[in-house]
């Protein structure tokens, strides 16, 4: 199953995906005897508390700093001349993998998708300078996906849509 991010999350995609699949193959399986659910009402509703007062003032105030951050954050000098190709590669971790990366993130007071972000950013940076070959920018920003269900004050745990919102990260 494909599925486009400007109209769903992955929640969704797997509420719906299960429903086809648990029908096609006869199967019963317990997370669709809940019903599905649209939205609670708007956005506005699912995340009241945080849209009002100080938690849409401190929002205004993280969203002004990244902005400031990311004007430091260089930029190609030609991006008509890069490679905008998409790949992907399927690699087997070893066992005890996942493991062991939980432990090293939890040593670090992080999470994993923290840790996979700055190994990220570490190998962008290595190569990045043939990328930026004149900026006086020496900043490296990157933008990751975040799931916003959890911080809803409605359960959307069977609500269809996408509830994502992003951050930004500036490293130098």
């Amino acid at each position: 199953m494909a599925y486009d991010h400007w109209i769903a999350d992955s929640v969704t995609a797997r509420l719906i995906l299960g429903h086809v699949i648990g029908r096609y193959c006869g199967l019963r399986i317990p997370e669709n005897d809940k019903p599905m659910a649209f939205y609670p009402g708007t956005y506005r509703d699912a995340f009241a508390s945080r849209l009002r007062g100080a938690g849409l003032a401190g929002a205004t105030l993280r969203s002004l700093r990244s902005w400031a951050q990311q004007r430091l954050a260089g930029w190609p000098t030609d991006i008509s001349t890069l490679p905008m190709d998409v790949r992907y590669e399927v690699h087997r971790l070893q066992p005890g993998t996942v493991e062991r990366l939980r432990a090293f993130a939890h040593s670090c007071g992080a999470k994993v998708h923290d840790v996979i972000l700055a190994a990220l950013a570490r190998a962008m940076a290595e190569s990045s300078s043939a990328y930026f070959p004149r900026s006086p920018r020496r900043g490296l920003g990157l933008g990751t996906i975040v799931d916003t269900r959890p911080g809803a004050d409605a359960d959307l745990s069977q609500s269809l849509g996408m509830f994502l919102a992003y951050y930004l990260v500036h490293c130098r």
